[in-house]
């Protein structure tokens, strides 16, 4: 028995075996997981095999325009959505881009929602000159087609990061408030 424990000591060699056992649990779990992985990557290269290989005439014969339905409970209503070209999200993000200051993201809801929303067939419902009328719409209403418009463009993870460029990281001590603390 060990005086400072009141156990038997344990033999160097049980601790060997308690940590090999240990080592080897742990060997077996990074093992499945690095199948697993090789297994999905095995999966997607035999997807990629299957997939036809396009040249030029036949990527600009895809019809890859979505539409997709949303519900607005604010409008009672449901809107479509599309997913914009190229051309015209390069031109929508370089607007923000272009937009210094504070005032940055002034109508960003409306300007986005002018270029998501449309009618069945994918056309615009509004052109960029009524971003002023549609920016008086309810904002809750705004932000579910901001939301849903984001991620149906696949923008949604670039414009939080945007959103969050401009903003401090930590706290400043600054309330924001001309009020005195708390304390004096």
């Amino acid at each position: 028995m060990s005086e400072d424990t009141g156990r038997a000591p344990v033999e160097p060699a049980r601790m060997v075996a308690a940590e090999t056992k240990e080592e080897r649990g742990e060997a077996r779990q990074r093992a499945a997981r690095q199948a697993k992985s090789a297994a999905a990557a095995a999966e997607a290269e035999a997807r990629r095999a299957a997939l036809p290989r396009f040249g030029r005439s036949q990527i600009l014969e895809v019809e890859d325009a979505t539409i997709q339905d949303l519900e607005i409970p604010e409008w009672g209503c449901v809107v479509h959505l599309r997913v914009m070209s190229g051309m015209e999200r390069d031109r929508f993000e370089a607007s923000v881009a272009a937009s210094a200051g504070p005032n940055r993201l002034m109508n960003f809801r409306s300007r986005f929602a002018a270029m998501v929303l449309c009618d069945a067939e994918g056309r615009r419902l509004f052109t960029d000159g009524d971003v002023g009328v549609l920016s008086r719409k309810s904002g809750k209403a705004l932000d579910r087609i901001l939301d849903a418009g984001l991620e149906l463009n696949g923008m949604k993870e670039a414009a939080e990061e945007a959103a969050l460029a401009g903003f401090p990281s930590g706290p400043s001590g600054d309330s924001g408030s001309d009020s005195p603390p708390a304390s004096e």
